[in-house]
């Protein structure tokens, strides 16, 4: 029987937007629902138990606000590789060109401050770093089948990440989208932003002298991701190694299928989300080839991204079932919330797999460190867990 509610759940239309002019952070991390919040700042996260508790999500340090270490494990914390491998082969941190993702107090949505991560020209795929959180210190709060969870966060970049021409006055400004080179041929020789990683939680391995901690991997089978596809439209997919995209596969065109990026209910039937093969390349996944009605990033605003997942039964093959949904909002600075993408899927896992800890950053895979760019930056704020829809910021 429960397996067939879950089926009547997944093929639910996702609900209807509100079309107040905005919520307050502090009200909405408080509104019924709420699991986890993170102001990303000073004030730090906190979460709910299961007897409804509220607890102050403390660093091993003992602070509560981003942290300066990488403290993964069984908590939050902050990495970067590339800075990593400086320190190791002598190089001080002032030396280096690479810095962990921290507190930026000039630039945020709300609060004392916002989340900061640096991504230098001539530098490879994970060198902006990323930034991993558990939704509880003892690893309680966790979503498996049956549940439904929504998460929302606030996402800022700047001109570089974005657009090649960021110069003012210039006759290309803000023309033409970014897409970094690659080192990866069957990418065409292009790579995208990560925005957003959904994980299972971190875990305890119990053993006969010592328990183990285990961090989940940033490449998993289990995880839901959001990023940047072609151009610059918001996408996302379902589990690292198999990638299962959250798109519509439509007809052919020109012997390749196209494909409906956005098939959410924002653009309508005339105006989609499509992309179109190239004919001319041989490669047939080229820029400029995405439809012009895709909602994407723009430089220089609190742009609210909220995903929804209705975890179903776990699957260890593509079917045509699809047990499992997934629907993201996303909206402009000063908008509402607008439905982009809202699709089934099948959510590879197993018996014991739950979901429990986000990662965020700006990770593109095998980005070439031989690119000259401006230096890319990239701000979060206002991160907040619930079972119920959250509603719009103000």
């Amino acid at each position: 029987m429960k397996a067939l509610v879950l089926v009547a759940l997944v093929s639910a239309s996702p609900p209807a937007a509100p079309t107040q002019d905005g919520v307050a952070f502090e009200t909405r991390c408080n509104a019924s629902g709420v699991v986890f919040c993170d102001s990303l700042d000073d004030d730090g996260a906190w979460w709910v138990d299961s007897a409804g508790e509220r607890h102050v999500f403390e660093n091993p340090e003992g602070s509560v606000g981003i942290p300066t270490e990488s403290w993964w494990r069984r908590s939050r914390g902050v990495q970067n590789g590339c800075l990593e491998r400086d320190l190791e082969r002598g190089l001080s941190s002032q030396e280096s060109r690479f810095v962990l993702p921290g507190l930026d107090r000039d630039v945020k949505a709300s609060g004392d401050g916002s989340l900061h991560f640096t991504f230098p020209d001539r530098s490879g795929q994970g060198c902006g770093g990323n930034f991993e959180t558990n939704l509880s210190p003892d690893l309680s709060r966790v979503f498996g089948p049956g549940d439904t969870v929504y998460i929302q966060f606030r996402i800022r970049y700047n001109c570089a990440m974005l657009y090649e021409d960021c110069e003012p006055g210039s006759p290309t400004y803000l023309e033409v989208r970014r897409n970094f080179r690659s080192n990866e041929a069957k990418t065409a020789n292009r790579t995208f932003p990560k925005q957003f990683m959904f994980h299972g939680a971190d875990w305890l391995e119990e053993g006969f002298l010592t328990d183990e901690w285990h961090s989940s991997r940033a490449c998993d089978a289990f995880q839901m991701v959001l990023n940047s596809g072609w151009d610059g439209y918001l996408a996302g997919y379902h589990a690292c190694g198999w990638y299962q995209g959250w798109w519509e596969s439509g007809a052919r065109v020109q012997g390749t299928v196209q494909r409906h990026f956005q098939n959410g209910f924002l653009h309508g039937a005339e105006a989609r989300c499509d992309y179109v093969p190239d004919s001319s390349s041989a490669a047939r996944r080229t820029m400029g080839n995405i439809g012009p009605n895709c909602w994407q990033f723009e430089p220089d605003e609190w742009a609210t991204v909220q995903m929804r997942v209705i975890i179903g039964p776990y699957q260890q093959k593509r079917t045509r079932e699809r047990l499992s949904r997934v629907t993201i909002w996303a909206a402009h600075e000063g908008e509402t919330q607008s439905v982009i993408i809202d699709t089934p899927f099948d959510l590879k896992g197993r018996p014991g797999h739950f979901f429990g800890k986000i990662w965020l950053g700006t990770f593109m895979t095998e980005k070439s460190p031989a690119e000259e760019h401006d230096t890319v930056e990239a701000w979060y704020d206002e991160l907040i867990v619930s079972t119920e829809f959250i509603d719009d910021p103000r």
